[in-house]
């Protein structure tokens, strides 16, 4: 049988060919200048964020304590205040109800305390800083972390209160059958985010003592805990506004860890915070 010769390629395909090509180049371009025009904004709120940060508290001290101000660029007295505030917040965890949670990152420490009284204390392997709590003024930075943040919101790849439901075996094989299937409770990574009432966003993750390159299920936690804020500025960025600002805290804990401290912690818990 001969082979059917090959259709000549007309004007007309060469012309939708060129149509389509210039058509993809196009979208990709858009997209690119987006996706640059989003980053430009996120970096413009995060700029407006400090600025706004700094001169909140300047106007409250030239109204309140302006005599502080001539000492702010001294550092041996903002370790000093660093150290008081830290004390302050730790103090007043002493008044919640059941217990706080207190973090310091100078030492790399988080810890469960109740009256004043630590009862769980854990090492943190991990700590990222959002560059914009280093770029605000240290001073106001200790005076905004002089009392202890309150939870606000939080979102968690494992429940608060686990529950798991039993049904009572009939027999002892079936009793055998249940005591094989793994309790899923036990076995979720542990990843939360929690915001507190001035904004400022805590991520904890469990970090494991050999390092992943690339860990599916903390992406996808970070993708749907970020998706309603990243909406958000979208929407904003849109209708030409800077959007909303929250900076992050990144820590990484031990498996078991990351997980007492979420569970132990109240829904509308205290934490002392100490950056450095």
């Amino acid at each position: 049988m001969e082979k059917p010769e090959p259709k000549p390629t007309t004007n007309g395909d060469n012309k939708k060919n060129r149509i389509f090509k210039w058509i993809l180049i196009a979208g990709f371009s858009i997209f690119f200048i987006f996706i640059l025009y989003y980053f430009i904004m996120i970096s413009l709120a995060a700029r407006k964020w400090v600025s706004d940060f700094n001169k909140n508290y300047k106007t409250a001290l030239l109204q309140s304590d302006s005599s502080s101000l001539q000492f702010i660029t001294d550092s041996t007295f903002r370790t000093l205040h660093q150290q008081i505030a830290f004390t302050k917040a730790r103090l007043d965890l002493t008044k919640a109800n059941p217990l706080g949670l207190s973090i310091d990152l100078s030492d790399s420490s988080a810890k469960l305390i109740i009256h004043g009284v630590t009862v769980h204390s854990s090492k943190i392997r991990q700590v990222k800083i959002a560059r914009s709590l280093l770029a605000v003024e240290p001073y106001y930075l200790s005076l905004e972390l002089s009392k202890p943040l309150k939870v606000k919101t939080e979102v968690s790849s494992i429940p608060k209160e686990p529950i798991q439901i039993i049904t009572a075996p009939k027999d002892t094989i079936e009793a055998a059958q249940i005591s094989a299937i793994p309790d899923t409770t036990t076995t979720c990574s542990t990843f939360y985010k929690i915001i507190f009432e001035n904004n400022l966003t805590l991520f904890v993750f469990q970090k494991p003592k050999t390092n992943k390159l690339f860990d599916l299920q903390w992406i996808s936690f970070l993708y749907k805990a970020r998706a309603p804020q990243v909406k958000a500025n979208i929407v904003s960025i849109l209708k030409f506004k800077i959007p909303e600002y929250s900076p992050e805290i990144l820590i990484g804990l031990p498996e078991w860890e990351a997980k007492t401290i979420y569970r132990a912690l109240p829904k509308e818990g205290l934490v002392a915070l100490r950056l450095y």
